[in-house]
């Protein structure tokens, strides 16, 4: 498991709307989805995981440009990333 720590939260939202929460972070385009705030954040806390091993790690030479932006975007707003 990684564990990715922020420079700054205030991007990230929560939302609960008829039985169904959802977290995201705009400045990357992330959602996570569930039945409880709990689970949307596990679902965010997955698809952040997955994004961030499938981009952030890649060269830049195997990116098209918006992904080499998100990849910026990314590092820009993790601070430190530390494998279990």
């Amino acid at each position: 498991m990684t564990t990715a720590k922020l420079r700054n939260s205030t991007g990230n939202s929560l939302r609960i709307s008829g039985g169904k929460s959802v977290t995201r972070y705009k400045a990357v385009g992330i959602e996570g989805y569930g039945r409880s705030e709990q689970e949307a954040l596990e679902s965010f806390a997955d698809v952040f995981s997955a994004t961030w091993d499938w981009i952030a790690t890649a060269r830049d030479s195997e990116l098209g440009g918006e992904a080499r932006e998100l990849k910026r975007e990314l590092r820009a707003l993790v601070a430190a990333v530390e494998a279990a």
